[in-house]
């Protein structure tokens, strides 16, 4: 599992990334954990690219918004639209911008770092830990909802093709319907016009008529 810091690369946050480090176990319930921030290393390539590549392998994020950075915001934002775990940590009282304000996070003093942000980190990371499945049981699930997706598209075209069906049956029942009512009226009009004519043959001078 890997563990991806977002913070500002500032010298004055050295420190409180050497506590996030301590924080992150080596190792949870058997799986291996690491721990990294995207300057660790200088390979050749764009960075953005990189930074994209680093926060999408992540198992879950540390974000430190102190000063609301632009470039921790963004990294935060596309953390949380991959669903990603983001623990969010933070200096003093520091203002927590309202989109993320109902997030857990925890608000550490530098001047203690080891009781104001390293041990509650700790048991911060566990818990999300805890919460997160191994790769190969996601996988699995995942393989397992692909395999199932165009059965699933079926039932609905099926299900569509049903509908239509059931539409198109009601609406000729309707017309035949109508067409029932229809005829019965011509008829009951054809009997009573009838039985007039027949009442009133000795009436009729067929001369008259010719």
């Amino acid at each position: 599992m890997n563990c991806f810091v977002i913070m500002p690369y500032d010298s004055s946050f050295d420190n409180v990334y050497n506590n996030i480090q301590l924080a992150v176990p080596k190792e949870f319930r058997g799986r291996s954990v690491e721990c990294n921030r995207l300057d660790e290393s200088t390979p050749a390539g764009r960075i953005t690219e990189r930074l994209v590549s680093a926060i999408e392998g992540a198992s879950f994020c540390i974000a430190d918004i102190t000063g609301h950075k632009p470039n921790v915001m963004w990294e935060v934002g596309y953390a949380m639209a991959l669903k990603k775990s983001v623990i969010i940590i933070c200096q003093g009282q520091d203002q927590t911008p309202f989109d993320i304000k109902d997030m857990h996070r925890i608000q550490y003093d530098t001047q203690d770092l080891y009781s104001t942000l390293q041990v509650h980190l700790k048991k911060s990371i566990e818990d999300t830990l805890s919460e997160i499945k191994p790769a190969s049981e996601t996988k699995a699930q995942k393989n397992y909802s692909e395999y199932f997706e165009p059965f699933s598209r079926q039932f609905a075209n099926w299900e569509f093709e049903d509908e239509f069906r059931r539409h198109h049956v009601n609406n000729n029942l309707s017309g035949i319907r109508a067409y029932i009512v229809l005829g019965i009226i011509l008829y009951l009009l054809y009997i009573f016009l009838d039985w007039g004519l027949l009442k009133n043959l000795d009436k009729i001078n067929y001369f008259e008529v010719i």
